[in-house]
């Protein structure tokens, strides 16, 4: 007789999914998209690391702000910071620390004269040229 008869069991002889009653197969079918995990994985042991937002100072700010300064200071270090980008893209791209102060100075002084104006206060000043070579 044949191994192909219609009386034997041809799962059993080739090595396939044994079949229980019915006609069902007791195995699920593996897909190859199941092997591979769609999910990146880390070693056992390993916990991933989220990145977390770094808390601010409460009371303090790290630099100063242009609402800060009152109204005739903030109108000349709005034209110095103007004045202060022009003289970055065309003379100087790329300064150095020293090179930025003397151009930020350079460009309040210019200001305060096309404007007929003084910024009095040294403190003032002293946030006026943090402002503008920002």
């Amino acid at each position: 007789m044949s191994s192909n008869s219609p009386g034997s069991n041809s799962d059993e002889n080739s090595g396939g999914p044994r079949s229980t009653s019915g006609g069902i197969s007791s195995k699920r079918p593996r897909s190859p998209s199941s092997d591979q995990s769609r999910t990146c994985r880390t070693s056992p042991g390993v916990k991933e690391v989220l990145p977390h937002k770094k808390s601010k100072p409460i009371g303090k700010r790290n630099r100063p702000k242009l609402a800060d300064l009152e109204r005739i200071p903030r109108a000349i270090v709005e034209l110095a910071m103007q004045d202060y980008c022009s003289k970055l893209a065309t003379e100087c791209p790329f300064p150095n620390p020293a090179e930025e102060q003397i151009l930020a100075g350079a460009a309040l002084v210019r200001a305060c004269e096309s404007l007929e104006l003084n910024i009095e206060d040294e403190a003032t000043y002293d946030v006026a040229i943090t402002l503008v070579s920002l």
